[in-house]
Order: structure tokens, then C-alpha cells, then sequence
């Protein structure tokens, strides 16, 4: 599994943008929060078998999702190999940054385990 720039979940993610972005309004968003889907990744993250390798791509100056998700979310997982990347002076959209880092700085090492999994696991 690979993540690049996870939330924790969408409610906590809605939360953040609104109090920064919209401020004033927070009480005319907040009854609409409860209807949103949860999207909880940290329960995906939770319930992903130990064996199931996971890389977490974290641009340290995201503006739209705080990159204390993504380190959450790499201390849920279960992982017995696990890699977490952050990239710095990379925004929520520096793709072409975050790829960069994450090859330099072991995504090839996920994208091994990851193989290995996938030819040695049962169907």
C-alpha cells in the first residue's frame, strides 16, 4: 500500500480545512460534517495484515491536509515494513517533487517487499 498525502479520515479533514479556510462559518459547516462519508484511513491503516508492505509519501508543507495525519497514519499501521517519506518544501500537489524524493529515499525499498509479497502470498 502506498499513500500519498493521506488523512487520517475525511471528518478530521473537513475540520481542518474548514477552521482554516472558512473560519467565521465553522457553525453553519459543522451539522453537515455528521452527514459525510468517514473515509477513515487510520482504520484501513488498522486493518491491513502485518505482512502487507506500506509507504506513507508526507509533504511536510501541505496546506490542505496536515502532514500529522500521514505520521499518525504510518504509527497505525500494523506493518512489519513500513517506510514513511517525508519530502520537504513540497505542497499537497508537488507530485513531481514528492516522486522524486520518495525514489531517492525508499520507495524502491517498499516497491521490493511489496513484490516479494505479492509472489509469495497465498490466494
Amino acid at each position: 500500500s502506498v499513500t500519498l498525502s493521506p488523512w487520517t479520515n475525511f471528518r478530521s479533514e473537513v475540520c481542518f480545512v474548514v477552521q482554516r479556510f472558512v473560519g467565521f462559518l465553522w457553525p453553519v459547516v459543522l451539522p453537515w460534517l455528521w452527514l459525510a462519508e468517514p473515509w477513515d484511513s487510520m482504520a484501513a491503516a488498522e486493518g491491513l495484515p502485518p505482512d502487507v508492505p506500506v509507504a506513507i509519501i508526507n509533504p511536510l508543507d501541505d496546506d490542505l491536509i496536515p502532514p500529522r495525519m500521514r505520521y499518525d497514519l504510518f504509527l497505525a499501521s500494523k506493518a512489519s515494513q513500513k517506510w514513511l517519506m517525508p519530502v520537504a518544501n513540497a505542497k499537497h500537489n508537488s507530485f513531481e517533487r514528492m516522486e522524486q524524493m520518495a525514489v531517492k529515499h525508499g520507495l524502491k525499498h517498499w516497491a521490493e517487499a511489496a513484490c516479494y509479497r505479492a509472489a509469495h502470498c497465498e490466494t
